[in-house]
């Protein structure tokens, strides 16, 4: 039992309780932005398991990344989401794995010799290259237009997106994991952390002592409990 739970606590793969965690801004040094993606899990001897993803930061392009549930804004970049797309691949692979079956029936050839295994991983790879070429001139437009798009109509795009994920959440037969106000914030160099759109979790028309307190920290006021 202590084996399995040490090498439980010792796999590269994150746990099925994790929790995403992406911090993203700007360093001293950087002019481009950065991020950091992982994983964390619950702790252990009081230090929480974290496992790192693949650093995707300091992109020298305008790069769209979506996070979580990926699958509507994928489609929209790309025409296609990842699940389609490895579905795509698994069919055609399916579909060789037949061809060269019946030519290995009707022309009696070995399907385990390296000439079929070579013959094989080249027709998948064309194909497959193929369709990645077509993903990649589909996208091309989008990251054209992200080059000259200005800061406050990145931020309206990013809400739209997560807005039309939660939309295809209610209407199809799942649970609608995504939905409710969206909060969107902006990160520059030049203006820093700026709040575009933000929910709190009362009426602020029913506190205007709150938001009087708020004004007076915005300009340097003080109040008095």
């Amino acid at each position: 039992m202590l084996k399995v739970i040490y090498s439980r606590l010792q796999s590269k793969n994150a746990a099925d309780t994790a929790t995403g965690k992406i911090v993203c801004g700007f360093g001293e040094a950087q002019y481009r932005a950065h991020f950091w993606r992982g994983q964390v899990g619950v702790c252990f001897m009081g230090q929480p398991r974290v496992w790192q993803e693949a650093d995707q930061s300091d992109h020298t392009i305008p790069t769209l990344i979506p996070f979580a549930q990926s699958d509507v804004i994928d489609a929209f970049i790309c025409g296609i989401s990842d699940d389609w797309l490895s579905a795509l691949i698994r069919s055609q692979e399916n579909i060789v794995d037949n061809m060269l079956h019946e030519m290995a029936a009707g022309f009696e050839l070995d399907l385990d010799s390296a000439w079929s295994v070579q013959f094989r991983e080249k027709l998948l790879s064309s194909w497959v290259q193929g369709l990645h070429q077509r993903v990649e001139y589909a996208t091309s437009p989008l990251r054209e237009s992200l080059s000259i798009l200005p800061k406050e109509e990145m931020a309206l795009l990013a809400e739209a997106l997560v807005e039309l994920t939660s939309v295809k959440r209610r209407v199809e037969d799942d649970v609608p994991t995504v939905g409710g106000p969206t909060d969107v914030a902006l990160i520059s160099k030049g203006d820093e952390f700026v709040w575009i759109k933000r929910k709190y979790y009362f009426d602020e028309k029913l506190n205007t002592p709150w938001s009087d307190r708020e004004d007076g920290k915005s300009y340097g006021g003080r109040h008095e409990d």
